[in-house]
């Protein structure tokens, strides 16, 4: 008989509520009416909308973690080649939505919101069980880096620590990796190549986290904070 695999009940609560969420604000989009609060932040600034995509980093982040420590007793090539399939298939499910929305076919966007928790992942899975410190080391040298390229590198036309929408260095970098035609516009794609250095340090520090659950209860806090912040956030939709 197969063995029950035990389950994470605050991170399956947290799941939920971010695909809920997920779902609510790509569909309250669709209307004119849509609170501001309820998009994308255009440029500067953040807004609900924009946490959906962190929310979904910080679920893989810590799964990825679990998945891999109960399967140490495995080969490489028995952990690795289901995960690398997956891989494989979301990045093309990625491209296969661009395609649909796509103006023009052979002009595909290459980006995406898929392409990004796909390849964040990726890059983070051969150290989903190397030690703690060693995680965060890595995490803090990709912001670094990251840091640094948006703060101190410019580019024919453009000035370090430009950030601007129509002219920055992540957009030129993109244009000469991806090219313009595959970008969500001509000058910028905000799931660009800075973006995949910025993902993947993030993914790293989720995957810290699951020390932290395994050390610490957080089931019953953090579904009672789920519960109220749920109930409160309705609760000021409907007011």
């Amino acid at each position: 008989m197969l063995e029950s695999k035990r389950r994470i009940v605050s991170l399956d609560v947290f799941r939920g509520f971010t695909v809920a969420s997920m779902i609510f604000v790509n569909i309250i989009a669709l209307t004119g009416e849509t609170p501001y609060f309820l998009h994308h932040a255009e440029w500067e600034g953040i807004y609900f909308a924009d946490l959906v995509f962190p929310f979904f980093l910080f679920i893989g982040g810590i799964s990825m973690a679990f998945a891999f420590a109960n399967e140490k007793n495995k080969t490489l090539k028995q952990r690795f080649n289901p995960f690398i399939l997956r891989i494989i298939l979301l990045f093309i499910l990625g491209l296969f939505l661009n395609w649909i929305w796509s103006p023009v076919n052979l002009n595909v966007r290459i980006p995406g919101v898929l392409q990004l928790i796909d390849l964040s992942s990726l890059f983070a899975s051969p150290f989903a069980t190397t030690k703690p410190r060693w995680i965060l080391s890595i995490s803090i040298i990709l912001i670094l880096i990251h840091s640094i390229v948006l703060l101190f590198v410019g580019a024919p036309g453009i000035q370090p620590g430009t950030f601007n929408s129509y002219g920055n260095i992540a957009g030129w970098i993109d244009m000469q990796i991806i090219g313009s035609n595959h970008m969500l516009n001509s000058t910028f794609d905000p799931e660009g190549i800075l973006a995949l250095i910025s993902s993947t340090a993030l993914l790293f520090m989720d995957l810290n986290i699951k020390i932290s659950i395994q050390f610490f209860n957080f089931n019953f806090l953090i579904s009672k904070i789920l519960k109220i912040f749920s109930y409160s956030y309705y609760q000021f939709l409907f007011i």
